[in-house]
């Protein structure tokens, strides 16, 4: 007893590794800064939505009111074209079947050298008048090829005469104001660039897109359209043409148009952003109109960048989701991309005015919001943490340290253990008046000590009669079971010696493949109890000189289960199961009882294995001639992978060969 205390006391820690107050403390930390973490997601979490919810209502209005603010000259171009195309063909219905000729001759010359009539020079340009020179800024063409007929006349008139009237005066929004007709007629006014003067009498401008759109196969509808951006290298403008189909009793007469510069618009569109986010403009065809990464790419491509054909996917998509809107101002959540999409309508080419927003801003202050929230809460927890080890340090860990050296001095005293009793039960009587769980835990010290006192001498006095029973009872067991081995072996008519030997060999490779111990004891157990099962066979069986039958053969195959009831229930014998349940099982799974394979046999029951059929082929039985050492080992070597454990064949040849 004596020697087992002794060696407890040099296994125990000398050193608390790990303080109450420190652990407790630390527990705590950990705990407030596990609360402070799910505080802080929380409070990330709560400032996504509402953050989220403040962009949305904000990114809505600030579109909503760009929408607007961008529809107003387009709806105002709209307005005018529809009062021109109205009032035109009432004068075109007033004029009847007149001829204007003489305005004609009057307005208009012949060029010989391209054929084509074109106003004189002086409409334009201008004359000298008492007050000064005074500047008309019209100019008009007829194709060479055209067909002039009176209706020619009439509808080239009735359009020079709208648009010398209206021109000037819706001059101040618009650049200019321009008639044209299917006849190839054009009448414009653009102060500064005489279009009708200068046109190249080739250039077939009824193809062009501001005429095409018109037409009745372009536009069965009859609408105004809009024609896709264009910028003219010349002037460096943007400019976009609204253009209105002029009709009588279903014939198209005409059209008139106005060209918008867009040149403000676009650097609006660039340049005015909501702080992180930056805005495009789209046509619904997909034309790229304004992006402040894609000017030169519009421009070299000549207005005519389309989303869907770059190799920008982003556009791409922000085209595609643009597509899905059917209200607006609408905010779209573009996912692939992580940014939210507030889409308008620009009212009369019908555009898309789209502002993207980076959800990396919101989530940028909802971050900010948490950090605070953590810094916060760690500050805190460091506050908490310090105040909470000072009360743990003076209250618990102050009172547990002095029984811990209580206890410590009483494992480390010299001399026996009966005279340290003494000294631990005064020091922790100093403690034992203590109002609280500390006192209460040193009165049971003390009380500990007394009764060690007592229970130390009845110890001592039983320890040699305890160890004198244990041997004596484990020499009966033992010897009980070389019994059974003899009288196994004398019923099933082996060789005599053959449990001893088997066991021999057994235990020699056991210490030969790493086995100590307790389980060399369990190993020699098993092995002379391996065939402990046959007891339930039947002696017709057991010992039949010739070959089993099939039946007999099955019932046979039972010894090991027999052996796992029987032994199971003697708590003595468990340990020692393996070899006499599982020595007939096979490394490649075909033995028996349970047909288990490779490492799920017990270790034990492998390396028994191969002894047992050794000494077997090299002994006499009623059934056959011992066989040759060298036959035999042939045979071990031959089912090595099969029969047996390779490692265990390779360990039991080592072994033969060194004896």
């Amino acid at each position: 007893m004596t020697k087992k205390i002794n060696d407890e006391q040099k296994t125990s820690p000398s050193v608390i590794k790990h303080p109450i107050a420190q652990a407790v403390s630390g527990r705590l930390a950990i705990l407030i800064t596990i609360i402070t973490a799910l505080v802080s997601f929380s409070s990330y979490a709560h400032s996504i939505a509402s953050t989220e919810s403040q962009v949305r209502e904000q990114l809505l209005k600030y579109t909503g009111e760009r929408g607007l603010r961008e529809s107003e000259l387009f709806l105002e171009a709209n307005a005018y074209l529809i009062r021109f195309q109205e009032e035109y063909i009432e004068r075109y219905i007033r004029m009847g079947d007149e001829d204007p000729i003489e305005w004609f001759e009057e307005h208009m010359e012949k060029h010989p050298d391209d054929g084509t009539y074109r106003s004189r020079p002086e409409l334009y340009y201008g004359v000298d008048r008492e007050l000064g020179r005074r500047d008309f800024s019209f100019s008009v063409i007829v194709g060479a090829e055209t067909n002039i007929t009176p209706e020619t006349r009439r509808e080239l008139a009735i359009g020079y005469d709208m648009v010398k009237q209206y021109g000037p005066v819706w001059r101040k929004p618009f650049i200019n104001l321009y008639f044209g007709s299917p006849e190839k007629t054009f009448v414009d006014y653009w102060p500064g660039t005489p279009a009708g003067l200068l046109i190249d009498a080739e250039v077939e401008w009824r193809e062009e897109e501001w005429f095409a759109i018109t037409t009745i196969p372009q536009n069965p509808q009859r609408e105004q359209r809009w024609s896709g951006v264009l910028y003219d290298e010349r002037d460096g403008n943007w400019m976009v043409s609204s253009v209105t189909p002029l009709d009588i009793d279903g014939r198209q007469v005409g059209m008139v148009g106005t060209d918008l510069l867009l040149d403000d618009l676009v650097e609006r569109t660039v340049n005015e952003t909501l702080v992180g986010t930056y805005n495009i403009l789209l046509q619904t065809d997909g034309r790229i109109i304004a992006h402040p990464d894609k000017i030169e790419e519009i421009i070299a491509n000549a207005g005519f960048l389309f989303a869907q054909d770059t190799d920008d996917e982003h556009i791409s998509r922000v085209y595609e989701q643009a597509l899905t809107a059917t209200s607006f101002p609408v905010i779209i959540d573009n996912k692939k991309d992580n940014e939210f999409l507030a889409v308008a309508l620009i009212e009369g080419p019908d555009w898309y005015f789209i502002t993207v927003y980076p959800k990396l801003l919101m989530q940028d202050d909802a971050l900010q919001t948490a950090g605070f929230t953590l810094l916060s809460g760690f500050a805190s927890l460091i506050a908490m943490a310090f105040v909470i080890w000072l009360v743990l340090k003076r209250n618990l860990a102050y009172p547990l340290e002095h029984l811990t050296q209580t206890v410590r001095d009483f494992e480390k005293g010299n001399g026996r253990l009966f005279d340290r009793i003494a000294p631990f039960v005064k020091k922790a009587d100093e403690l034992s008046t203590r109002p609280d769980e500390t006192g209460l835990l040193a009165n049971s010290f003390v009380k500990l000590g007394e009764r060690l006192k007592t229970t130390y001498s009845e110890l001592e006095g039983s320890k040699n009669d305890l160890e004198r029973s244990n041997e004596n009872l484990l020499l009966a067991y033992d010897a009980t079971i070389e019994g059974w081995a003899q009288a196994l072996e004398l019923r099933d008519m082996e060789t005599e010696g053959h449990s001893r030997r088997v066991v021999e060999i057994t235990m020699a490779l056991a210490k030969r493949q790493g086995f100590k111990g307790q389980e060399l004891v369990n190993i020699q157990r098993g092995a002379l109890l391996h065939d402990i099962g046959k007891m339930g066979i039947p002696d017709v069986i057991l010992q039949k000189p010739g070959k089993l039958s099939s039946e007999e053969w099955e019932i046979m195959k039972l010894h090991p289960v027999y052996a796992f009831e029987w032994l199971s229930s003697i708590e003595y014998l468990r340990p020692a199961l393996d070899i006499p349940y599982c020595h007939h099982e096979k490394w490649d799974g075909s033995g028996y009882p349970r047909g288990i394979k490779e490492n799920a046999i017990p270790f034990a029951a492998r390396i028994f294995a191969v002894a047992d059929v050794y000494d077997a082929l090299l002994s006499d039985r009623p059934y056959r001639k011992a066989w040759s050492e060298e036959k035999a080992l042939d045979y071990i070597r031959a089912e090595s992978g099969k029969y047996f454990d390779p490692e265990v064949v390779d360990a039991f040849f080592k072994l033969i060969s060194r004896e």
